[in-house]
């Protein structure tokens, strides 16, 4: 079954207002501030889903009701749906039914990107029961083997650690356009009561109304992607 991506809580509440107030919007956030979390840049493209049915590709886009214009359309078809592709698709999931989410860019979707281009930041396959959501490492994976692009790994820390990196202003490593933020979520995947992810959003743009810190000037961050390694060991769902 194809569906649309959970809506990811930002960090902090907004008031009546509709102004930013430094205090979490779930209560999830606040017990587990002092855990390590993983951070991976937010990309400020169109949301695309790759469905696969087990036997058949679909391209969407966060909707049902997605316009894609004759550029983007013709980008799409001659990316995805070729022989190729296809096989490869078919080879990894065979007739598991599963998304692939990732953000579309390109030189009508954010300025300074020419190309059009596709970001892998989450998976979801069909367990039987329900969709699993598949951790880091075999994302990266399964994207290696269709070709595909992966959002960067931003850094790891505490959560206030992470907030604090996101209040400076700093330059996308995927464009030369300024960060849009990063997701961010606890190492070790954790769910709500409800069922859903831990996971949140910190925008760049959202902490700047806090006015609280000085912002030096936009630069490239290197950064090491100690996450994978942690994880390179650990079992993987598929």
């Amino acid at each position: 079954m194809l569906f649309k991506y959970p809506k990811i809580e930002s960090v902090y509440k907004r008031d009546k207002d509709f102004k930013i107030v430094k205090e979490y919007k779930n209560t999830y956030f606040k017990f587990l501030e002092n855990v390590t979390w993983v951070a991976y840049e937010k990309i400020d493209g169109m949301n695309l889903r790759l469905y696969w049915d087990g036997y058949n590709l679909e391209v969407h886009g966060r909707t049902g009701n997605t316009d894609f214009n004759a550029n983007q359309t013709k980008y799409l078809l001659e990316r995805f749906f070729n022989k190729a592709f296809i096989d490869m698709i078919e080879q990894t999931f065979k007739n598991k039914k599963a998304i692939i989410f990732g953000e579309f860019v390109g030189k009508d979707i954010q300025a300074k990107v020419e190309n059009y281009d596709l970001f892998v930041f989450d998976i979801a396959i069909d367990s039987g029961n329900n969709y699993v959501w598949l951790e880091r490492n075999s994302i990266i994976d399964i994207a290696d083997t269709l070709k595909l692009k992966y959002v960067p790994f931003v850094m790891q820390g505490t959560l206030p650690e992470i907030i604090d990196w996101v209040k400076q202003e700093r330059t996308s490593l995927v464009s030369n356009n300024i960060m849009e933020g990063v997701v961010a979520q606890p190492i070790m995947p954790l769910l709500q009561r409800n069922k859903e992810r831990i996971i949140t959003k910190i925008k760049y743009d959202d902490l700047k109304e806090l006015n609280d810190t000085e912002r030096p000037k936009t630069q490239k961050v290197a950064c090491e992607n100690s996450y994978y390694e942690y994880l390179k060991n650990t079992e993987k769902i598929v």
